[in-house]
């Protein structure tokens, strides 16, 4: 439902997905939608701390990755940073 949604959009600015989703993961959503071009940035949250680290898991300079629990400055500053670039 979320990659339907987005397609019927122009274009996201900042596509905020968890990793684990029901259905399709964040990380395939995340991925198809950068390759797509629909999204410009991607910010990944992840409260599973059973998991490869989030940073490892995405080398792209589009995508920030956020693991559970964090601030709200912590979040302040990955979506200025992402969206600065």
């Amino acid at each position: 439902e979320a990659l339907q949604i987005a397609r019927s959009t122009a274009s996201i600015d900042l596509l905020v997905t968890a990793l684990q989703m029901p259905g399709m993961s964040g990380t395939h959503l995340a991925t198809r939608l950068l390759d797509e071009g629909r999204a410009r940035r991607v910010l990944v949250v992840s409260g599973d701390p059973g998991t490869t680290p989030l940073a490892a898991a995405w080398p792209d300079a589009r995508v920030v990755a956020l693991e559970k629990p964090f601030s709200a400055s912590r979040l302040l500053k990955a979506v200025t940073d992402l969206l600065a670039v």
